[in-house]
């Protein structure tokens, strides 16, 4: 390997011991540490594996080779591009001395939460009577992006919602019913393959039980938990595939994630190379995607794409490269701005009081997978329609009067002899 392999290696170790620091020091677990995660594994884990010629036996790695080579080819230039956005964004969290979101610092209203269940309930019945022969069809199949998308985003509002109920301590049967429409969601989504909203909505629970419960005990046990459900994991996607059960296969299945969304990366770099500026038409464009499917239909054809913008390249299992999304809408040069304003903005929302972390954990959620792979017009739905436009809607109508009674606090148990 070359010296540029070996800093991508040191790099990626000094971040997962950062992480690993942090959290056994029993600090909050958050934006950092996700953005950290998520640099391992889509960014300095497929620059390692192809320096190392990883996994050459394995299937889709040659084909992987051929269009990450223009990767490769730009390894020194991606290494400073992404310490000059790791500085940006640390530029944007440090100068950041503003708060967004400080009426997040109460739970919804019961009444108000009530009413947006049942919807989200009916809604969600709607959807799996009108397509049943889709669920647990496996590849047999075609792939419904529409239906994915619905109870995608279903998925990450209940979680929200979750989210809420748990921070302010309510635990009654509203609070059951909408985890029995997590649960019932997550496996629907699981049978139609949309694991990443799953593990991102679990993510966004396990970050607030971690902040809620900081005891080193609990952060052991739930490392040893997420290690048995990764293992887990890996074993179901060798079982699917059929292959034998070898401790390299095992590694490739873990590592096939980066690696494979990093093949857009290659063909981006190989066609347009790091174009200096551009204009930010599918991340504007985006704003398109929030319109619900009911109302507008198939809205891949009217959002923008990256290549619409004039940067042709190919992304065959379909995900986007994070560093594909920032070099075809905002260019090198524009790139840390970009970076500025989301740092600011995560150090703003978390600068409230705790009260109104939920949404913060929600936020922190979306960093790790959906902001390095899925592109901005997935990734600002999540973040902007789902993070910002539903919670105003909520407390929009608690202001119109569909929540306005006290919610009293729970009497203080008497004391013995008192």
């Amino acid at each position: 390997m070359g010296a540029d392999a070996y800093a991508w290696t040191l790099a990626a170790i000094a971040a997962l011991g950062a992480m690993l620091w942090r959290y056994l020091r029993r600090r909050v677990i958050g934006d950092v540490e996700m953005l950290l995660g998520g640099f391992v594994v889509y960014i300095a884990g497929p620059y390692i594996v192809y320096a190392a010629k990883g996994f050459l036996e394995m299937p889709g790695i040659e084909v992987w080779r051929e269009l990450y080579q223009a990767a490769a080819a730009y390894s020194v230039p991606m290494l400073v591009f992404t310490a000059v956005l790791a500085l940006a964004y640390t530029a944007g969290r440090t100068l950041c001395r503003s708060r967004v979101g400080a009426a997040l610092d109460r739970p919804i209203p019961r009444r108000t939460l009530f009413v947006l269940s049942l919807g989200v309930w009916a809604f969600w019945l709607w959807l799996v009577a009108s397509k049943p022969s889709l669920f647990f069809a496996g590849y047999s199949v075609d792939y419904d992006v529409e239906l994915l998308g619905q109870l995608g985003t279903i998925n990450l509002m209940v979680v929200i919602f979750l989210l809420n109920c748990r921070q302010f301590g309510r635990k009654g049967l509203l609070y059951r019913l909408l985890a029995l429409l997590f649960v019932a969601n997550s496996v629907a989504l699981l049978s139609l393959g949309g694991r990443m909203y799953v593990l991102t909505a679990v993510l966004a629970l396990l970050l607030q039980a971690l902040a809620r419960r900081p005891s080193l005990d609990f952060r052991l046990k739930t490392i040893a938990g997420m290690a048995v459900l990764l293992a887990a994991l890996v074993a179901v996607g060798v079982w699917r595939i059929g292959a034998e059960q070898e401790a390299s296969f095992f590694a490739y299945i873990a590592a096939a994630e980066g690696v494979f969304t990093s093949m857009s990366l290659g063909s981006f770099l190989g066609y347009n190379g790091m174009p200096a500026v551009a204009f930010p038409y599918n991340f504007l464009g985006s704003v398109v995607n929030f319109v619900p499917s009911l109302l507008l239909g198939d809205k891949t054809k009217i959002v923008p794409s990256i290549v619409d913008g004039g940067f042709y390249f190919e992304a065959p299992l379909g995900a986007t490269h994070l560093y594909v999304a920032l070099l075809g809408n905002f260019g090198w040069v524009l790139a840390p701005l970009f970076a500025v304003a989301l740092g600011w903005l995560m150090a703003a929302v978390r600068r409230v009081r705790r009260g109104g972390w939920w949404l913060y954990f929600y936020l922190c959620a979306l960093l790790p997978f959906m902001f390095f792979r899925d592109g901005f017009s997935i990734f600002n739905k999540a973040a902007v329609f789902n993070g910002v436009i539903v919670v105003a809607v909520v407390f929009f109508l608690d202001r119109l009067g569909w929540g306005r009674f006290r919610i009293r606090p729970r009497r203080p148990l008497r004391q013995a002899g008192a």
